[in-house]
């Protein structure tokens, strides 16, 4: 049950199936590395999930998506769990 590695084409030469959902057209890419690890997982252990790439996205991926992560996952703030990262500190300052 090991999730495979993504070869060097779905990490940067991908051709995503919906470009109209590109928020950004440099992206080029399958899935976020997190996205992946979540959806090799969600497609392994639920059978009613199906995304091509990340742009994939439709009302019935998003609500399949959303109920996997409320009964899967603890949703925490980062204040919660005392999570402070210099790097972005601002915009933590700024969420609170």
């Amino acid at each position: 049950m090991n999730t495979n590695i993504l070869i060097s084409d779905e990490l940067s030469n991908y051709s995503v199936k919906y470009k109209d959902k590109l928020p950004n057209e440099t992206l080029t890419f399958i899935y976020s590395l997190e996205q992946y690890i979540c959806y090799s997982w969600a497609n392994r252990n639920f059978n009613n999930i199906a995304f091509e790439d990340w742009s994939d996205w439709n009302k019935a991926n998003v609500e399949v998506s959303t109920n996997i992560i409320y009964n899967n996952f603890i949703i925490l703030d980062a204040n919660q769990i005392q999570f402070y990262n210099n790097k972005h500190s601002h915009a933590l300052y700024n969420y609170k």
